[in-house]
């Protein structure tokens, strides 16, 4: 016989295991109708659905039988950030995913924005050895994705002001005092990590660079070593002198840019004169440009490492590296050329300028907007008036840069302001103190549109729109409002 508190407690154990094979039930349910989608789209929706029954046998169920990475990727997602997983069963399924080559990156990011990343890469290299060379890629990739996306560091913000607001009323005033604090200005700051997660992910990190790994572990190793300034791995990282791959070495000289050691000039020369084999892909603007890939060219890595320890002596090699056929490239060289700063430099990147691609573009006029010399202002000049959408933004900002201060917005006001003062000379403090203070969304431009109180300046736009439970009511009433005014607005 049951006393009264067994009885309840019967009850209530069965009550619970009820509703948790209820929930198993439901759970398989939905998998079944997600796999049963009849497109793709269906199949997030119904995902989203389900998104708080959603099991790790589940998420296998999906990886094994689903053939869109699209709808896999956003089960893993919403599996690692509804509560917190079994770390174990959260790393066999960070495996089983990443087997899947054409999600490897995206398997990578979701796993290492998630709070346990450390904790998930230490169960491929639970002592002093990978489980296997799997593994060891394995915990490679996540921790080179996660050291990137802590190298990120804190958003910026900016606080706006009354006139910035285009239409709508202006945020919350407490939240944008909130926002204002977290913003920093100037340098890089340092990758911010908490002590035990940095000892661990030093001690895994360790035993890719010196366990015999393959030349892609390495690399991400070494990234990982970079990017989070891994100083008590100096000596593993010295160890790899003679390793002859380009990549490793120049991982090598961006390692030890990054903690503050000098650059082997001979390494960083002969990575960049090396012919390097280039993606296709590479060439145009392709989402190669901004997916997740983990690792990139040995020539980006060459010029990242100069970037942080610039030196005119090798700007003949970066501007051979701003001609490569190779976007990626372009990018991490005109950046390196802005680090350096030199007025020679000017007539290269105006050149390249003239024929580059967007996202090249976007480097080149913030590396002739911190040269403080008025040689490129006519072509800046000229390219601002063949622009209608976002550019105007990088353009002026570069114009503005090189005066110190904002004279004009279009190319014809500029046109007539430059005109009036062609005796004026740069003055590099005033270049300096702009873009501390500046920067180039903070600049005036003529805007395009307006959603609710941001300014739309860019002729290509695209709109996420939140119609989840807490917009129910007023507030989904007041975006289609706002979308409404905006659409008449452009």
């Amino acid at each position: 016989m049951f006393t009264t508190s067994a009885r309840h407690h019967a009850f209530s154990l069965m009550l619970t295991l009820a509703l948790l094979a209820s929930l198993v039930a439901d759970a398989r349910g939905n998998i079944a109708a997600v796999l049963e989608g009849k497109d793709e789209n269906d199949k997030c929706q119904k995902l989203i659905k389900a998104r708080r029954s959603l099991s790790a046998a589940n998420i296998m169920q999906l990886v094994r039988q689903e053939k869109s990475d699209v709808v896999v990727c956003l089960a893993l997602g919403i599996y690692m950030e509804t509560g917190k997983p079994d770390v174990a069963e959260a790393a066999n399924l960070i495996a089983a995913c990443a087997q899947r080559r054409s999600m490897f990156g995206d398997t990578m990011l979701i796993a290492a924005v998630s709070s346990q990343a450390p904790e998930i890469a230490k169960q491929y290299v639970p002592d002093d050895r990978p489980k296997n060379r799997g593994a060891g890629q394995l915990a490679g990739a996540l921790l080179a994705m996660y050291a990137r996306t802590v190298d990120l560091g804190p958003v910026q913000y900016r606080v706006p002001q009354p006139e910035d607001f285009a239409g709508g009323p202006p945020p919350d005033e407490k939240k944008m005092k909130a926002k204002a604090k977290q913003r920093e200005k100037g340098k890089r700051a340092k990758p911010m990590i908490n002590a035990a997660d940095k000892a661990e992910v030093t001690r895994i990190t360790k035993v890719l660079l010196t366990s015999g790994s393959d030349e892609e572990t390495l690399e991400f190793a070494l990234i990982t070593a970079a990017h989070l300034e891994l100083e008590d791995l100096a000596e593993q990282v010295e160890a790899l002198a003679k390793h002859r791959s380009n990549a490793v070495q120049a991982l090598r000289q961006y390692y030890l840019a990054r903690i503050g050691k000098p650059i082997e000039e001979e390494t960083v020369t002969r990575v960049l004169k090396s012919v390097d084999r280039i993606p296709q892909a590479a060439t145009k603007c392709t989402g190669l440009l901004s997916n997740y890939e983990i690792t990139t060219s040995p020539h980006c890595y060459a010029c990242m490492a100069i970037e942080i320890a610039p030196d005119a002596k090798y700007l003949p090699l970066l501007y051979r590296s701003l001609d490569s056929r190779d976007i990626r490239v372009q990018i991490d060289a005109a950046r390196a050329i802005e680090a350096i700063a030199s007025p020679e430099s000017v007539a290269p990147l105006v050149k390249a300028m003239q024929r580059c691609e967007w996202p090249t573009l976007v480097a080149i006029c913030s590396a002739l907007g911190g040269i403080p010399s008025t040689e490129p202002v006519d072509a800046l000049i000229k390219r601002l008036g063949e622009e209608k959408g976002r550019f105007r933004l990088d353009l002026n900002h570069a114009l503005s840069s090189i005066f110190g201060k904002q004279h004009a917005q279009t190319a014809e006001d500029w046109q007539t302001w430059w005109e009036s003062k062609k005796d004026v000379k740069p003055d590099p403090k005033k270049t300096e103190a702009f873009r501390d203070e500046i920067r180039v969304q903070d600049v005036k431009c003529d805007f395009l549109g307006f959603f609710y109180h941001a300014p739309i300046y860019s002729d290509r736009i695209a709109f996420v729109l939140d119609t989840s439970a807490s917009m129910r009511g007023d507030k989904i009433e007041n975006l289609k409002q706002n979308l409404k005014q905006t659409l008449e607005s452009l």
